[in-house]
């Protein structure tokens, strides 16, 4: 179904993925695959995409940055290696424009 060699963020929950996989169409509903992007997995996210497209997956993602606003309850905020700094914004932007690029072409209903 598919790859044995797949990102680590896609072996742990491999069972429930192809059981998704399997039962969308059958439980009419679609199921998207979430993909957090940081500055830390970008390959990953690139890869990710290439598996849950090719198995018939939409995809849908969210860009780590850090919070805009002072949060007193957010405890991780100093020192986090995932967010997404200024020196990552080239790469990220390459990313973003390769994922475009993939994005297939909506559907008319």
């Amino acid at each position: 179904m598919i790859a044995r060699n797949c990102p680590k963020a896609l072996d742990p929950i491999r069972p429930y993925f192809e059981y998704l996989l399997k039962n969308q169409y059958v439980y009419g509903c679609s199921v998207f695959f979430n993909i957090n992007i940081t500055r830390t997995n970008l390959e990953e996210v690139r890869r990710l995409t290439e598996i849950v497209h090719d198995v018939g997956m939409a995809t849908d993602y969210h860009i780590n940055e850090t919070p805009m606003l002072e949060q007193p309850h957010l405890r991780h905020k100093s020192g986090n290696s995932t967010y997404i700094t200024e020196a990552d914004w080239p790469e990220v932007d390459s990313t973003i424009d390769w994922l475009i690029e993939k994005n297939p072409p909506a559907t008319r209903w």
